[in-house]
């Protein structure tokens, strides 16, 4: 019995760059020996990586600012101010600096 790998499928994808880019990407895909191809491909699939990440970090930041509006509606605030909790946690940065040196 034979089996068949199929790969995904594909699709034309195609873009107009200035000659001095596509004259770049030749010089870079000539010195790694790759293709212009492979080098697009690898460029869109790590952009497209980071812009996952970027969506998944601000959806987590979303939700750590949620549960602390929550718990600051549910719990109250700790009663003091921002600028002293600007003051004091300067003071904490300072003494951990000078602790490291």
């Amino acid at each position: 019995m034979q089996t068949t790998i199929q790969s995904p499928e594909k699709a034309h994808l195609s873009i107009k760059v200035d000659v001095g880019i596509k004259s770049d990407l030749q010089k870079i895909a000539q010195s790694k020996n790759r293709s212009v191809h492979y080098l697009l491909i690898e460029a869109v699939e790590r952009y497209i990586a980071e812009q996952k990440a970027d969506e998944e970090y601000n959806e987590w930041v979303k939700q750590r600012v949620l549960q602390a509006q929550k718990n600051l509606h549910e719990n109250g605030s700790s009663g003091i101010s921002s600028q002293e909790a600007h003051k004091i946690a300067m003071e904490k940065v300072k003494a951990f600096l000078m602790s490291s040196k």
